[in-house]
């Protein structure tokens, strides 16, 4: 009985369309793979874009997100050498 049972799901893997779910599978996959890393290297240009403006300009334009007392603390946090003539 067993054997019955096998030969007839046998039998009906050629109903299931295989070649076109592998293909849509595949293609499927890959699609999003190239979507994913298309969002990623365009997080990355827009990173090098921010990265790369010049001090002024990246203050001109977060001047309303960082409140003057943030911008002290991290100054203070750097541990910036002392200039020497302060120090003599």
């Amino acid at each position: 009985m067993a054997q019955i049972s096998t030969i007839e799901t046998a039998v009906r893997f050629g109903e299931i369309p295989f070649t076109d779910f592998t293909k849509e599978l595949i293609t499927g996959t890959f699609d999003a793979i190239v979507d994913a890393n298309l969002r990623q290297m365009e997080a990355y240009v827009d990173m090098v874009q921010i990265l790369t403006k010049d001090l002024s300009t990246y203050i001109n334009d977060t001047k309303n997100d960082i409140s003057l007392a943030e911008i002290q603390s991290l100054v203070e946090s750097l541990n910036l050498p002392a200039d020497d003539a302060s120090t003599g």
